[in-house]
Order: C-alpha cells, then sequence, then structure tokens
C-alpha cells in the first residue's frame, strides 16, 4: 500500500536482445534508477540473456522482477511466465503484455508490409498496430506498459495511457540505422494524484532523459 506520500517507481525495459555481457554494461549506468524503484518490470524477449546478466550484479537483490513472456522467448522454462499481466497501484490499473498484437494474422501482413516500405526507403506506418491495440484496451486500463516494436512512446488516448520503453537492443524495427538502447520509468505520486512517464536512451556513454509526460488522475 502507497502512504500518504509514497512515490511508486517502475523501472520497464523489453526485448533484451544482445548478450548477457552486453547487458551486464549497461545496468550499472542504470543503478540509481534502479534503486529507486519499487519494481522492475521486463516486458519479454530476451529473457535469457537478462536473467544471466542479473545473476552478476547485486542491482536487484531485494527487488521484485516481473516476467512477461515475448514471442521470441521460446524456452521451455519460460512458457509458464504470464503473457500479460495486471497491478492495481493507488486504483490504477496497469496492464503489461509484451505487444503482440490481438489479431496474429494480421500483424504478420503488417510486418511484412512495414519492411516492404523501410526496403523502399519509406517511414514504418504503424497506425493499424495502434488502432488494433486501442480496440482491445482502451477503457480497460488506465495504463498499458508493452515492449515489441522497439519504439519508444509516451501517448495519452481517452482514457488509457500508452507507454512503450522502447528496446534495449541494437535491432530496430523503425529504420535501418539501428536502435538506440532505451528503458522507461513510470512514477506514481499518490500525495500529488499524478503519474511521470519517463523515457531513457544511452547516449554518449550514459542514459538520457528523451522524453517526460506527467498527467493527473482521481485516485
Amino acid at each position: 500500500m502507497l502512504g500518504a506520500n509514497d512515490e511508486f517507481s517502475i523501472i520497464c525495459i523489453s526485448d533484451t536482445e544482445i548478450n548477457a555481457q552486453q547487458i551486464d554494461e549497461y545496468l550499472p549506468k542504470m543503478a540509481l534508477y534502479i534503486k529507486n524503484a519499487r519494481t522492475f518490470v521486463h516486458l519479454g524477449d530476451g529473457i535469457s540473456s537478462f536473467k544471466q546478466a542479473v545473476k552478476s550484479t547485486e542491482l536487484f537483490a531485494s527487488k521484485e522482477i516481473i516476467y512477461i513472456r515475448g514471442n521470441h522467448d521460446r524456452d521451455t522454462c519460460y512458457k509458464k511466465l504470464p503473457e500479460q499481466q495486471q497491478i492495481i497501484v493507488d486504483k490504477n490499473r496497469i496492464f503489461f503484455y509484451h505487444g503482440q498484437s490481438f489479431n496474429r494474422i494480421f500483424e504478420h501482413i503488417d510486418v511484412v508490409k512495414n519492411k516492404i516500405r523501410l526496403k523502399i526507403k519509406k517511414p514504418m506506418d504503424l497506425s493499424w498496430y495502434y488502432k488494433n491495440q486501442q480496440q482491445n484496451l482502451n477503457g480497460k486500463y488506465e495504463i498499458v506498459i508493452y515492449g515489441h516494436i522497439h519504439i519508444p512512446r509516451i501517448e495519452k488516448i481517452g482514457s488509457t495511457i500508452y507507454f512503450c520503453p522502447g528496446g534495449f537492443t541494437y535491432k530496430s524495427m523503425s529504420s535501418n540505422k539501428g536502435n538506440l538502447i532505451s528503458f522507461g520509468e513510470v512514477k506514481i505520486l499518490k500525495s500529488k494524484g499524478q503519474i511521470s512517464f519517463n523515457l531513457y536512451e544511452f547516449i554518449n556513454s550514459n542514459f538520457k532523459l528523451i522524453d517526460s509526460k506527467t498527467y493527473d488522475y482521481s485516485s
């Protein structure tokens, strides 16, 4: 439970599709954020590499870690992990899932279309993806947190806030130029009735804030 002035902080990462040694190089740069967090959420894909990296650090010794299974977490030991999970913080329903579309056939078609767009040097078109997401989740939750697309995003649509921390990988879904390692932070401050969303990217040997938005809520 939150006290009158308590802050509930969640660190979110997704798609840790680099090896454990590389992840281990970035984690010390996140030490302060991890230390101040109440909960750490891995949104799927690359869980195996991340778990190996966690074993070599004390940063997570007393942290709750929530693992959400992604579409590439195919090892037998991860099949029992949830594909989605909900927590409630000060009446805010927070929904975690990897981010796959709720219509897998159309998602596959959409992926093929966007690969073609990139080959002919046109930007990705995620309008169908976002529309499908909103049709299934809008109004059901106050906050939806997901990965999968490797593209950082903070956007409020209706009564639902969508938050993607981007990808903890060099792979990019949006261009052929590669991806910047990124993670997200959610802060719920009950005393002010506010939720803040922060996005950090690894730039010039350190994590730097690239986007931040704060919303009011009714507890």
